[in-house]
């Protein structure tokens, strides 16, 4: 520790404290040279020389205390910027640290949730139809022709019976449909909900709505469309984040996405 504040201590500083000691040195030498260095018996000489030493030495050592004291001074300030500095970077590192512990916590729900999505629309599963049990995403294929008997000739601008329609329509598959919509809606919610930025919630949606089949795309839109009083959160997202981008007119006919708000 000493060799270390030694290396601290400038060669101006050190310096000064020479030459001052070398200026009282000689001081001293010269009032004993100029009086044939004879002590004196008088008390009154003593404090002569007092004053003689005290009148020339005191402003010497003051002024070279002076520049230690500044010195020092500029050392702590040195050294309090320093310390500063690294407890910035000390919350800086930190703060990235709990970002990514945040944004691992968040993608470990987020997939866990995705792939509940995905497990629920595998183990879809219709009545019979014409003997047959369809399961999976293939319910989405399998339904459409109905869906699409009911709405097909729903008129332009009437929405209010595009809606009884596809109501009618859907209450004899909310058994099927229930769950599917409601796990749309708990991913997406889970990342509106969540702090990240506008961007990266979007780019989980987008993730989300790379999942869907172009059927799965037409049974959402009417969904939202028909039924956004009853479904209004989920209607909500979206359309915030364009869930249906890649909605295909195959699938649906351009007069019915016409009234899609």
């Amino acid at each position: 520790m000493a060799t270390n504040t030694q290396k601290e201590i400038p060669n101006w500083l050190t310096g000064l404290v020479f030459c001052s000691i070398a200026i009282a040195l000689l001081l001293l030498g010269l009032f004993f040279w100029k009086f044939h260095g004879s002590l004196s018996d008088g008390l009154d000489k003593w404090g002569q020389f007092g004053d003689y030493l005290g009148g020339i030495l005191n402003p010497l050592f003051s002024l070279t205390a002076l520049f230690a004291v500044l010195y020092t001074i500029k050392l702590q300030s040195k050294e309090l910027h320093e310390s500063t500095e690294q407890l910035k970077a000390s919350a800086e590192a930190f703060k990235i640290q709990n970002d990514v512990m945040i944004r691992q916590q968040f993608e470990n729900t987020f997939f866990q949730m995705l792939g509940l999505f995905n497990n629920t629309t595998e183990t879809l599963e219709t009545n019979k139809i014409n003997n047959e049990t369809i399961k999976g995403r293939n319910c989405f294929i399998r339904l459409s022709p109905f869906m699409w008997d009911k709405l097909k000739n729903e008129i332009p601008n009437e929405k209010s019976h595009l809606s009884n329609e596809y109501r009618d329509f859907y209450k004899y598959q909310a058994y099927l449909l229930d769950r599917y919509y409601h796990s749309i809606n708990a991913v997406v919610c889970f990342v509106d909900k969540s702090n990240l930025s506008e961007v990266d919630k979007q780019f989980y949606c987008n993730m989300v709505r790379s999942q869907f089949s172009g059927h799965e795309l037409a049974f959402l839109f009417y969904h939202c469309l028909c039924m956004d009083d009853e479904w209004k959160e989920l209607s909500l997202l979206v359309k915030k984040y364009d869930m249906l981008k890649y909605l295909s007119d195959s699938h649906i006919t351009s007069k019915h996405r016409n009234l899609w708000p």
